[in-house]
């Protein structure tokens, strides 16, 4: 087994070091069909940080942040994996709807796929019923909603959230 592990480490090593000087490679299958990897995909590739932000009604009138607020991405072709914490120490005085700012990428148009789904733990904030979330197709944010058991949706707003709320989010998504 440690044979198969020194194989694949130095074909990965040999792999990163082509891609550090070509643009893409194409490589066809003993059936003729072609793969062709780009400069954008990365083997191995270490999360990179971004810094996520909120804004009630498109503003963050006196918005403060807890020095956990960090997020973390990895970007593979055009999907995005995204996870972080926004984490307030003054929810500012700013009203109206509640959208999660800074992701790294904008968000594709696609039909399906162009709100693409966020998972999220929220702390410290109050809503009736479930959170739901989503990447907002062809933005940089993710929207903040709840939906009541009678399945009525309304977004989260500052009236939501305290001085001291925090969101842990973690989701994927494609790129424009």
């Amino acid at each position: 087994m440690a044979a198969q592990i020194g194989y694949y480490d130095s074909l990965k090593s040999v792999a990163g070091k082509v891609f550090a000087y070509l643009a893409s490679i194409t490589i066809t299958g003993t059936d003729g069909k072609t793969l062709t990897v780009s400069d954008d995909v990365s083997l191995g590739q270490a999360a990179v940080a971004f810094t996520p932000g909120i804004t009630f009604g498109g503003a963050a009138s006196g918005v403060t942040y807890d020095t956990g607020n960090a997020g973390v991405y990895i970007k593979t072709g055009k999907q995005v994996a995204i996870m972080g914490c926004l984490a307030l120490t003054s929810k500012g005085s700013s009203i109206g709807d509640a959208v999660i700012t800074g992701l790294p990428f904008q968000a594709n148009n696609g039909a399906w796929y162009g709100n693409s789904p966020v998972d999220l733990h929220l702390n410290i904030i109050t809503f009736g019923g479930r959170a739901q979330s989503q990447v907002v197709r062809n933005k940089q944010t993710i929207s903040l909603n709840q939906i009541t058991d009678l399945g009525v949706n309304s977004a989260l707003t500052d009236a939501n959230f305290a001085n001291n709320s925090i969101i842990y989010f973690t989701g994927v998504y494609f790129t424009a």
